[in-house]
């Protein structure tokens, strides 16, 4: 699940290529080779976007919304380029061919995750009822055991994405079951009997011998792609 900043991160990168889009589509002037291969980089990183939102489970009915926009504006964009081209009474270069050919080239991609979207779309439909229902037991539950005002800020937290730290005194207080309701409901969440904490207050004055981030940080290789 991605933290807020992440979240935030993905959004903003969402609005710039649709705003890209419009700009570029807006514009009297025909594409240029260049414009256009900015847009066909647009829907690559929108791809790689909606991969990362299925790989960790935050598409939201907006992103959906923003993305298939983004998608319809993407094949308006294929299709200008191949009339302005094709209408042009001066003869095709090779590199307006080779533009041509990567435009029809994507077409293979933006259906591809048309496809994708719709089916989330139709996934989110058909379980929209079930999913309300869901939450308005769990906000009973939370309103119930912690009082409406603590409650309202765990909902806070939790559409903020943030992990839930579970303490209070021993003895059966409801903590194990809150961890475990929460935790069905596909929120991040853990009891302080199952955390380790590391306090670090002494700013560093020399890099530690042999950190090397190279070989500590695990990126991962499609990441790298």
């Amino acid at each position: 699940m991605f933290t807020e900043k992440e979240n935030k991160i993905l959004i903003k990168g969402e609005d710039a290529i649709l705003r890209r889009f419009e700009e570029c589509l807006s514009a009297p002037e025909p594409l240029s080779n260049g414009d256009f291969a900015t847009l066909l980089d647009g829907v690559r990183v929108l791809d790689r976007i909606c991969r990362m939102r299925d790989r960790y489970g935050s598409q939201q009915e907006a992103s959906l919304k923003k993305e298939n926009s983004i998608l319809s504006r993407a094949e308006d964009a294929v299709l200008r380029r191949l009339e302005e081209c094709m209408n042009s009474p001066n003869p095709i270069s090779i590199n307006d061919f080779g533009s041509l050919m990567d435009g029809i080239q994507m077409m293979d991609r933006i259906c591809r995750m048309m496809d994708q979207q719709g089916t989330h779309i139709a996934c989110g439909q058909t379980g929209s009822k079930k999913r309300s229902e869901e939450i308005g037991v769990l906000t009973n539950y939370m309103n119930a055991l912690l009082g409406e005002k603590a409650a309202l800020k765990l909902s806070e937290a939790i559409q903020n994405q943030k992990t839930i730290l579970i303490r209070g005194a021993q003895g059966s207080t409801g903590k194990t079951t809150l961890c475990r309701v929460l935790r069905e409901h596909g929120i991040a969440a853990v009891e302080e009997k199952d955390v380790y904490e590391v306090i670090l207050d002494t700013p560093l004055e020399n890099r530690i011998p042999h950190f090397d981030p190279e070989t500590i940080s695990k990126s991962r290789k499609e990441d790298a792609l």
